[in-house]
């Protein structure tokens, strides 16, 4: 395509050339997945499957993540299938963990007290204690969204990987 063609959406929201929607917002997702990794390293602090994990073991699980993420969104620019199976893998992870954490650990503010979070930090759900509640809803809607994101753009891959 030369400078004075335009890429124009076909009937399935993708440029005439160029990378699907679904795709380029599944990317952004794993993009930014990757980098909100580093918004929370500071705490050196993260859980999983409902254990919380501390000091070098919670860098790494994070670091792994984080790069793990930005290789999937990397890839999901280039419609590579291993971008696509990250992000599956991810969903799935998650979603158990999540779940997991749900299951061993029914109240977060006991969780983020055991995390590390302060008093001070804490006393926003003191004073709306319907928040706990709220994040529980909206990690369960997120992640439904985001799996149900990542089973839909399944078909804008190569069935085969080219070696």
């Amino acid at each position: 395509m030369d400078s004075s063609e335009v890429a124009t959406p076909t009937a399935g929201g993708t440029p005439a050339s160029g990378l699907p929607v679904p795709l380029a917002i599944l990317g952004v997702w794993q993009g930014l997945g990757a980098l909100s990794v580093f918004a929370i390293m500071f705490m050196r602090v993260t859980m999983v499957f409902g254990f919380i994990l501390h000091g070098a073991a919670a860098i790494l699980v994070l670091l792994t993540q984080s790069v793990l993420s930005g290789y999937a969104a990397f890839a999901i620019f280039r419609q590579k299938l291993i971008g696509w199976k990250i992000a599956l893998f991810f969903a799935g992870y998650g979603t158990i963990s999540m779940l997991a954490t749900y299951v061993r650990r029914p109240d977060m503010l006991q969780l983020y007290k055991e995390m590390g979070f302060n008093d001070q930090s804490l006393r926003i759900y003191d004073q709306f204690p319907q928040f706990l509640s709220v994040f529980w809803v909206g990690m369960i809607v997120g992640m439904t969204v985001f799996l149900v994101l990542v089973l839909y753009t399944r078909k804008f891959f190569p069935r085969e990987e080219r070696a």
